[in-house]
């Protein structure tokens, strides 16, 4: 007989405690459950989207650029990953490749989001500026846009 025939044969298998019998009349004891699953590369994306969730709401002037790290966990959290951790946000950060573009800093107290809002509204200020030094110029520009889409639409 060998080893592991032997001990199916009594019921136990090596290192289980024995399974405890039902009462009459009460339910099978049910085992606990699992622990949540650890966050993995795959499920960064949820990281992402939260990320950029709280970046259009900087972008539309409600957050500033520097937000509370348990803010940014909790907006993770609330896309499915309940048991996200800062150390799951730093891996994250390490790992996703897509969070370059979004993240400047991470420290336990604030996540730096990068924004785009500055050089953007340089180039709508040197925009501005040529437009006032030649407005007939500006004009011209628009109308040539407006016979190109023109042309598009009924081709």
């Amino acid at each position: 007989m060998r080893y592991t025939e032997f001990f199916k044969e009594e019921g136990e298998l090596p290192g289980m405690a024995p399974a405890m019998p039902a009462m009459p009349g009460m339910p099978a004891p049910v085992a606990p459950a699992p622990p949540p699953p650890p966050v993995h590369r795959g499920q960064y994306t949820n990281v992402v989207t939260a990320l950029n969730l709280l970046k259009n709401q900087i972008l539309k002037g409600n957050l500033k650029s520097d937000v509370p790290t348990e803010l940014v966990i909790r907006y993770v959290q609330n896309t499915g990953q309940a048991s996200f951790t800062y150390q799951d946000l730093i891996d994250a950060n390490e790992n996703e490749p897509g969070m370059k573009n979004i993240v400047k800093n991470i420290t336990p107290d604030t996540v730096t989001v990068a924004t785009d809002a500055g050089q953007s509204a340089s180039n709508a200020d040197s925009n501005a500026a040529q437009a006032a030094a030649n407005p007939q110029q500006t004009v011209s520009n628009m109308a040539k846009s407006a016979a190109q889409r023109r042309q598009k639409s009924l081709f």
